[in-house]
């Protein structure tokens, strides 16, 4: 049997009308059952909705300085740590390493537990750790607790989305998401600024009790944890998700969020929310208390891989898969990249960029997961291409923000094609152009499809029910981090040996992903409609 959904909350009440028709009459009795939806929508859209969009954003931020932000570290902490080639590669892969491992089992306790418990839980013992890390003496503690760091990441990340997803109007909910998303391009952006301003830094002091001397590569990794940490405080001040609230059968309290949101939103008092009671939610009760804990996530995640929601499943993981791929795999290699084209130039525009990068040495091996080609114990870094890393990331976050004001008019699923085959193009021309300032902008291009991400997010906040919604977000998330170690040994490899064949491959993988997405509803599954009806109408 199928869990219960948000698609079939009105199974219950089967005439139940629209939401105009229930606004002119006058559904907002005391004495009137309304389904969660409804109530949600007549909560309006006003400031809270933007504060806590920020906010989730201001988390997603975090969430890149973590991840993306540890590949700026890694080259100029080599000296001091006394790393060699294999061991830069192995530090590199810990965050995507922990985040996969954890995904899976966050999206189990934040469906049982609640998102905001895990969500400040996970976010504050993991700034705690990151910024405790950045005082390590020696590599094995330094490893140790950036995989500790790593494991509370996928949480922050994965958890944010269900989250905001669950505070938003049904009729506001994938602007927001996609809003959401864009931080996570704005991340891009602030990762070689905020490197760029501490990096450069000529400072070494030396601290009576530590056995070394505290340079700027540390305290840089402080500074990419107070995100986190800052979030971890504020969200004490944000409430439950509601909607968890109702599928665990507490309506009043959920009410009583609803009340408050519809307050701040509208500057009225919370007691003229004109909805007076919520219709009661059921929760999945497949977990018993005797159960094992590995018995129990298998519990929560096999609903997933059946019907009517496996096709989903097997969509979205594999979109994931493919969009982080591209992704994090060029963005990983952009400052390599970047920096061999600057340095050697395009021989007068006759060469392309494969050509280029096979002229001389190939990069590194393709066992490290960030590119470097500094030497050992020679720890400074060419600030070239910070500057040119700050200008395309802005542009992407432009074009992103832009994009979640498309979804309404152009739709979810005309958007990721437009998006993935655009980005397939990218990839394809670039083999032919031999333009420096175009090469470097296609290669940065491929970053769009991070766009896309935000949008695939908004499909499983719609599609899945309360119950295993964050578990499926987690698990789509979890593999496409998997797409981010696959993309990026593969794009490392095959740009060293097979250039042309690391851009036609991913492209072809780009262009495979925009027919995919044919597979998703053409338009918004109605939330007022059973699951039967919702999904056979929109596929």
């Amino acid at each position: 049997m199928c869990p219960h959904s948000d698609f079939d909350e009105m199974e219950s009440v089967n005439n139940v009308p629209s939401i105009s028709e229930n606004v002119e009459n006058e559904r907002s009795e005391s004495k009137t059952i309304v389904p969660f939806e409804y109530a949600m929508t007549m909560t309006g859209f006003g400031k809270f909705n933007i504060l806590s969009g920020l906010f989730v954003g201001f988390l997603m931020l975090g969430m890149i300085l973590e991840t993306l932000g540890f590949s700026y570290v890694i080259p100029v902490c080599q000296c001091d740590l006394e790393l060699t080639l294999t061991q830069k590669g192995w530090l590199a892969a810990i965050p995507f390493i922990g985040i996969i491992i954890t995904s899976h089992a966050w999206g189990y306790l934040a469906d049982t537990r609640g998102r905001k418990k895990m969500l400040v839980f996970s976010m504050g013992f993991g700034s705690f750790c990151s910024i405790l890390s950045s005082f390590a003496p020696d590599l094995i503690t330094f490893a140790g607790l950036r995989f500790i760091v790593s494991l509370f990441i996928s949480a922050a990340s994965s958890l944010g989305y269900a989250y905001i997803g669950e505070l938003s109007p049904l009729n506001q909910r994938d602007i927001m998401l996609t809003l959401t998303n864009a931080f996570v391009a704005v991340g891009t952006a602030v990762v070689p600024l905020i490197a760029w301003g501490v990096l450069p830094l000529d400072f070494k002091i030396s601290i009576s009790f530590l056995p070394y001397i505290y340079r700027p590569w540390r305290l840089l990794v402080a500074l990419f944890a107070l995100p986190f940490a800052i979030c971890a405080f504020l969200f004490m001040y944000f409430p439950e998700s509601p909607k968890y609230l109702m599928n665990k059968g507490k309506s009043m309290e959920a009410l009583k969020i609803l009340k408050h949101i519809y307050s701040v939103n509208s500057g009225k008092s919370p007691e003229e929310f004109s909805v007076k009671k919520i219709e009661e939610e059921i929760g999945f009760q497949n977990n018993s208390a005797n159960s094992s804990f590995l018995t129990k996530i298998w519990n929560q995640t096999s609903p997933l891989f059946k019907a009517p929601y496996i096709q989903y499943t097997m969509l979205a993981c594999f979109l994931q898969f493919a969009t982080f791929a591209v992704t994090n795999g060029f963005y990983i290699w952009f400052p390599d990249v970047l920096n061999k084209i600057l340095n050697e130039g395009m021989a007068g525009d006759s060469q392309n960029i494969c050509g280029i990068l096979s002229s001389k040495e190939p990069l590194n091996d393709s066992s490290n997961f960030v590119p470097s080609t500094i030497s050992i114990c020679d720890d400074s870094l060419n600030t070239n291409t910070f500057p040119i890393s700050i200008l395309l990331s802005t542009f992407v976050t432009i074009v992103t923000v832009g994009t979640a004001f498309l979804l309404k008019t152009v739709g979810k699923r005309n958007v990721l094609i437009i998006i993935f085959i655009l980005n397939g193009t990218c990839g394809l021309v670039i083999h032919w152009i031999t333009n420096t300032i175009i090469s470097i902008t296609l290669f940065f291009g491929l970053q769009l499809a991070g766009t896309c991400i935000g949008i695939i997010n908004a499909y499983v906040v719609e599609i899945f029910p309360t119950n295993v919604r964050a578990m499926a977000v987690c698990l789509t998330l979890m593999i496409g981090r998997v797409g981010s170690v696959f993309g990026t040994n593969i794009i490392g490899y095959l740009i060293s040996v097979m250039c042309p064949a690391s851009f036609f491959f991913f492209s072809g993988l780009l262009y495979l992903s925009a027919v995919l997405c044919l597979a998703f509803p053409s338009r918004k599954v109605n939330a007022f409609k059973t699951s039967d009806e919702s999904l056979k109408e929109n596929t």
